[in-house]
C-alpha cells in the first residue's frame, strides 16, 4: 500500500509542476532547457567564442583601411569602410563582396585593386565608387 501511496505522490506533484508550467506558459520542452541553462553555456575561461580552432590571420600589407590578410586558407584583401561594415575584394569581378574568398597568391588577391589602393595612399578616395 505505501508503494501506491508514494506513486500517487509522485503523479500529484508531476501534475502540479505541469499546472504550474502552463501558467508559466512553458512547455515540455522550454522547461528543461530552462533548468539546464547554465550547463549549455560556454565556460567562462573559453578564450574564443565559436566552434572550431581560431583562424591565424596574419596582416602582410596595409594601405589606410585596406589590408592584404594571409591564413591557412590563403590571402585576401579586406576594407573597412568609415560605417564599420567589411568588405572583401574579389579580383575575378573587381567588385567588393561582404563574404570572403581566398587566394593563392597576392597577385592573384590583388588583381585590379591597383587603382583603388593609389587613390586610398593619396587620400583621395571618396572620391572614387567605394562602399561607405
Amino acid at each position: 500500500m505505501a508503494m501506491f501511496e508514494t506513486r500517487d505522490a509522485r503523479e500529484m506533484t508531476r501534475r502540479q509542476r505541469e499546472e504550474e508550467r502552463s501558467a508559466d506558459g512553458l512547455d515540455e520542452v522550454q522547461e528543461p532547457s530552462e533548468e539546464s541553462f547554465p550547463a549549455s553555456d560556454a565556460s567562462s575561461w573559453t578564450p574564443v567564442p565559436g566552434v572550431g580552432s581560431p583562424t591565424r590571420e596574419q596582416m602582410l600589407r596595409q594601405c589606410g583601411r585596406f589590408k592584404l590578410v594571409r591564413d591557412t586558407q590563403g590571402l585576401w584583401w579586406v576594407f573597412m569602410s568609415r560605417g564599420g561594415s567589411v568588405w572583401y575584394w574579389h579580383p575575378e569581378v573587381r567588385l567588393w563582396f561582404a563574404n570572403c574568398r581566398p587566394y593563392h597568391t597576392e597577385q592573384e588577391a590583388t588583381a585590379g585593386l591597383e587603382k583603388i589602393l593609389a587613390h586610398e595612399q593619396a587620400e583621395d578616395l571618396e572620391k572614387q565608387h567605394v562602399p561607405t
